[in-house]
This record gives C-alpha cells, sequence and structure tokens, in this order.
C-alpha cells in the first residue's frame, strides 16, 4: 500500500485491484476484464515497483508501450519499450540494462517473445510477472491481426522465479 501510495499517488486502490495484486504477489495467474479508464495497468505496475524483479509487459501498440514508459518515468519508476522501431544494438542494450536491474517494467511487443535474442536474454532475467495487456487480441484478434498473441504461451516455459516456479502471468482488458 505505502508503494501504491507513494509512487502512483493513490491513498488506495480499488477492491478488485487489491485482488488481483494480492494473486500475483502470490503468485498466481489472474485474469482481468475492466471498463476503460478502470485502471488495469495499475495491476501489473505495482508488483514489479514493490518488490524486486521484472515485470515484461506484453503490448500491440508501441504508443501505448511509450506512453507507460513515459507516465512510469515521470513517477520515477525505470521502464523500456523494446519493438520493431529499434535496432539490434538498442534491444540489445534494453536487454542488458534488464539484467542488470536497470528497469521494473519492459515493455515488448509480442513479436519480441520469439525472438532468439529474447531466447538468449530470458534465462538471465531476473522476471517475477508476465503481463498481457490488451488480452482480448489473444481470442478476438491473435489468428489474423497479431498471430504472435497465441505464440506468447510458448515463451513462458523460458522463465522461472528463482525458486524455479512459473512467472505467474496477467492477462486484462478492457471491456
Amino acid at each position: 500500500k505505502r508503494t501504491v501510495m507513494r509512487c502512483f499517488g493513490y491513498v488506495d486502490v480499488y477492491g478488485w485491484q487489491r485482488n488481483v495484486v494480492t494473486a500475483l504477489l502470490e503468485g498466481r495467474d489472474v485474469i482481468g476484464a475492466q471498463p476503460t479508464g478502470g485502471g488495469k495497468s495499475l495491476v501489473y505496475q505495482v508488483p514489479p515497483v514493490s518488490r524486486r524483479g521484472l515485470a515484461l509487459v506484453v503490448s500491440p501498440l508501441v504508443a501505448l508501450m511509450q506512453d507507460q514508459v513515459d507516465a512510469l518515468a515521470r513517477r520515477g519508476v525505470r521502464a523500456a519499450a523494446l519493438h520493431g522501431g529499434l535496432s539490434r544494438r538498442q534491444s540489445d542494450q534494453v536487454w542488458t540494462d534488464a539484467e542488470h536491474g536497470l528497469y521494473r517494467l519492459v515493455y515488448l511487443t509480442p513479436e519480441r517473445l520469439q525472438t532468439e535474442l529474447f531466447a538468449a536474454r530470458a534465462p538471465r532475467l531476473d522476471v517475477t510477472l508476465l503481463a498481457i495487456d490488451e488480452a482480448h487480441c489473444i481470442s478476438e484478434w491473435g489468428h489474423d491481426f497479431r498471430p504472435a498473441y497465441r505464440q506468447i504461451a510458448a515463451a513462458r516455459p523460458l522463465m522461472t522465479t528463482a525458486e524455479g516456479n512459473p512467472v505467474p502471468v496477467v492477462a486484462v482488458t478492457a471491456t
């Protein structure tokens, strides 16, 4: 609660947000759908800010990722966005910085989870949460809009907690 107040400027979170954050901190997977503007991003931003580790946030649109990264930076939270507009060198630097704990969140397109670079780096990352934003893309459009959304599950075994457990996953979308 103190982290939410200090970092995000809220006195408290909605009951549903608290339930989701608690489940994630306990290592459970969660699916959530909320109205637009209902605070779904906060549920995957609070866990990596309140404890050690890195959250990987899968997002379909570069503009959304950059908005989130910019908003987090204004709150003093280190975050980065990985997308096709970056050179291989820039992408490699983001992963290196993430390995060294410089980021709390890394936003990436679903296609980035399928790269050789990700496969090589994933075991060296301290990933404590995999967040799927705009999760409706998996079932609604995943077959033709962004086929990579249907491949996210294949990347999950590359990420395990320090205890060897699967990294918790949260899938959120707006109604």
